[in-house]
């Protein structure tokens, strides 16, 4: 594992292969011997028209800029948004192993949201799918429109922690630092995103990460070690209880299981729909689709410019 920070640069073809070749020496290989270099993005992949789409750095929406980066480095490219990896790992070494299908809503500087269906990741037509910081809340146009990332982005937790008399450098800082009136505010606008993914996805879990996610799981009103507990059943019209005073847990379950959801919401006489456990591995399959990166190789440059906003 090698890990490096790099300033963006206006041309990403030569920063990206400098970093890789810098990582790959940092790993013990041979420059130029990466088979496979995954990008990680703050925003979307447009695979069929060749652009990175929702990103605000420099260089990093030309057209055929992945492919480029495979010309140059000799080497598979693959570009994800940064959030559906992570739901890679979640579902491979995190909380939704034992789930059919999952949402995991991040909270940094932005938001962001990956889809799990049954192993898959819904990625949408365009590679936008999950783009939820840009979901209207309220009316209003042009600056006068509100957002989610308007909610609960990076600015709006720092704003917040302002308002609380909290002067944080980072929102992870903020939430570490965060009173407990400061806490259930934010607990609350996190709840509408909850709530809209509820709504339109009804998974068996939802998991919150990003570093926001992290420190709100991390820390106790008393500074003990929190405790964890499960979470009650709720529903979008009655948000769940997601004051980071009290949930340790990076996962939200509701209903307790998911043939109780399907007890609850049938009517009487209704054939029950069987549970279905995660989809087991084809052995016919590739050993590398593009959900399951392979072992032992240099597969993840993690090259991840900051957007400017959102």
């Amino acid at each position: 594992m090698a890990r490096a920070d790099v300033t963006a640069a206006a041309d990403p073809v030569p920063a990206v292969a400098g970093l890789v070749d810098d990582l790959s020496r940092q790993a013990g290989l041979v420059p130029g011997s990466a088979r496979l270099v995954q990008l990680g993005l703050p925003g979307s992949y447009d695979a069929a028209a060749g652009v990175i789409r929702h990103i605000d750095v420099p260089g990093w929406d030309r057209p055929g800029l992945v492919d480029d980066l495979a010309t140059r480095l000799g080497a598979t490219v693959a570009a994800d948004n940064d959030v559906n990896l992570a739901a890679i790992a979640e579902r491979h070494h995190g909380v939704a192993g034992a789930v059919e299908s999952f949402a995991l809503m991040w909270f940094s500087g932005g938001l962001g949201l990956a889809i799990d269906l049954g192993g898959t990741l819904l990625r949408g037509a365009r590679g936008g799918a999950g783009e939820i910081g840009y979901v209207p809340v309220g009316l209003g146009r042009g600056a006068d429109r509100t957002d989610l990332t308007d909610l609960a982005g990076g600015p709006a937790v720092l704003a917040l922690a302002a308002e609380h008399g909290i002067d944080a450098a980072t929102p992870e800082a903020a939430v570490a630092a965060g009173t407990p009136p400061f806490l259930d505010a934010l607990a609350e606008r996190i709840a509408y995103g909850l709530a809209a993914v509820a709504a339109v996805l009804d998974p068996p879990l939802i998991v919150l990460a990003g570093d926001v996610g992290r420190a709100a799981a991390t820390r106790s009103p008393t500074g003990s070690p929190p405790r964890c507990g499960p979470v009650p059943h709720w529903t979008p019209r009655s948000p769940p209880p997601v004051s980071p005073r009290t949930r340790c847990s990076s996962a939200l379950r509701w209903p307790p299981s998911t043939r109780s959801a399907n007890r609850s919401s049938l009517p009487s006489g209704t054939p029950r729909p069987p549970h279905r456990p995660p989809p087991r591995p084809d052995p016919t399959a590739s050993p590398h689709p593009p959900d399951h990166p392979p072992e032992g190789v240099l597969n993840h440059a993690l090259i991840e410019p900051k957007n400017t906003h959102k």
